[in-house]
């Protein structure tokens, strides 16, 4: 796996405990999903839910944390190249 599914996937390779990626909807993006009552540590960015990531507390916070910053990032990158196209 290239790009950053394997910069990510080399990430939970590194964590303790199963993580696992989930959709707003529920449906696993990526990882090998545990036990179904695991807590997990949603991935927001502004008042829109763009999943959860489940797993040990420590782990899933900290990924869920740089999804997060993904988000923010890409969503600047996109309104800077509205910016420029307008």
């Amino acid at each position: 796996m290239t790009g950053a599914g394997g910069a990510l996937d080399a990430l939970l390779a590194t964590l303790p405990g199963p993580v696992w990626i989930a959709d707003a909807r529920g449906s696993v993006l990526f990882g090998v999903p545990g036990a179904p009552d695991v807590p997990g540590a949603p991935v927001r960015h502004g008042d829109t839910a763009l999943g959860v990531v489940h797993g040990p507390e420590a782990s899933a916070g900290a990924v869920s944390a740089l999804l997060r910053h993904l988000a923010e990032k890409e969503a600047e990158r996109r309104a800077l190249a509205s910016e420029v196209l307008h």
